[in-house]
This record gives structure tokens, C-alpha cells and sequence, in this order.
């Protein structure tokens, strides 16, 4: 599950690295070829930290109630529910790397 700390640590990312992706469009401040390596190095870094998030908060399906992870190998039937009552699966999205990338100003290829 996000938390909030992570919400507020993927948008310190964001408020970082958008001006270094944002130079692609600024008037030649740089010759090209150092504004390539600036931008390209950016989006290097750009990608690392949304495999990190990623890796960080992957999606998964988890009982709301007592933890137990679908596929889990226990009982139908929720201990933290009563006896008579099953699971509550909740299906947490994980990280939106897709996401994160546009907000950085870079597009996920192919």
C-alpha cells in the first residue's frame, strides 16, 4: 500500500528531476551536445528511481482484514472475521510507474 510518506517522496522526485527533463525545450542555454548528456543522464536517473518505487510498492492481493496474501496456502476463512466469514481481498495497485514518468516529463517507450 502507498503510503503517504512515499507519495510525498515520489513528488520531491518530480519537483527534482522535471527541470532537468524540461531542457529539452529551453532555448540553447547549453550547446546540444552538453544539454543531451544533461537530459539524457536525467532520464537515466528518472528511470532508476521509478525501478526503485516500483520494486518498492509492486501491486498485490491481501485480505483487508488479517493480512493473508492470495494464493497463501491458509484457510478460506478469515480469522479476523469470525468463523463463518472468508476473506475480504483487497487489490492494491502498487506504484504507477507510467505515471511518475509522465510527471517527470519523459514518456515510458515502447
Amino acid at each position: 500500500m502507498t503510503t503517504r510518506y512515499q507519495s510525498e517522496h515520489y513528488e520531491d522526485v518530480i519537483r527534482i528531476m522535471k527541470p532537468y527533463m524540461e531542457l529539452r525545450s529551453e532555448p540553447d542555454h547549453f550547446l546540444v551536445t552538453e544539454r543531451s548528456a544533461v537530459t539524457a543522464g536525467a532520464r537515466a536517473v528518472v528511470l532508476d528511481f521509478a525501478d526503485l518505487f516500483a520494486a518498492d510498492d509492486p501491486p498485490s492481493v491481501y485480505c483487508g482484514y488479517c493480512g493473508t496474501t492470495e494464493g497463501n496456502p491458509s484457510p478460506i476463512l478469515c480469522p479476523e472475521r469470525g468463523l463463518d466469514k472468508v476473506h475480504s481481498f483487497v487489490y492494491h495497485k502498487g506504484f504507477d510507474r507510467e505515471q511518475f514518468l509522465a510527471a517527470c516529463g519523459l514518456e515510458e517507450e515502447g
